[in-house]
């Protein structure tokens, strides 16, 4: 609880979600949906009190969030190939350490350029491994799907959430964790 209020918010929001809609062995979709509600929500929370600040400030770091979920994806995937492709001893070294290195350029350029409230540089200096990337992923996962229902239901929480509840309670292909 030592964070800002939004920061606050959004971690009640996330961890309430987990009682609302819980998909079993379904780690990166429960994860992905605590972050959407979360940071929507506390939008939704802070503006229905007339605090544009702090409704802004989760807006950000949703767009953040979105930002980030794409790195990281990349990041797996580029991994994922190296692991894929037979290298070992000092080329899998070499892979990785390429592979992290252009993670930071990115982190410290092009990437963190567009971040608006997370810094950037400040994540370039965070240890960055394959544990590091797992965990984002798992947070991380999908979440421009999530916002594109969002978007479909009008930008409205509440039915986003019920047309992704439909789908996955319903098992339908075309759930947020089959795109």
């Amino acid at each position: 609880l030592d964070g800002d209020r939004v920061d606050v918010v959004e971690t009640v929001l996330h961890e309430s979600t987990h009682r609302t809609l819980y998909i079993p062995n379904a780690t990166p979709f429960d994860e992905g949906l605590a972050q959407f509600v979360g940071y929507r929500g506390a939008e939704a929370f802070f503006r229905s009190r007339g605090d544009t600040a702090a409704a802004a400030r989760a807006a950000a770091i949703w767009r953040d969030e979105i930002r980030l979920s794409g790195f990281y994806a990349g990041l797996a995937d580029s991994l994922t190939a190296l692991y894929g492709s037979g290298a070992s001893g000092a080329g899998l070294d070499a892979g990785r350490a390429r592979i992290f290195g252009a993670a930071r350029t990115e982190l410290l350029g092009s990437l963190g350029g567009t971040l608006e409230v997370y810094d950037g540089p400040a994540l370039a200096r965070r240890p960055l491994n394959n544990a590091t990337v797992i965990a984002a992923r798992i947070y991380r996962t999908r979440l421009d799907v999530f916002a594109a229902v969002y978007r479909r239901a009008g930008a409205d929480g509440r039915r986003a959430v019920a047309v992704i509840a439909k789908a996955e309670r319903g098992g339908r292909a075309a759930g947020p964790r089959s795109r």
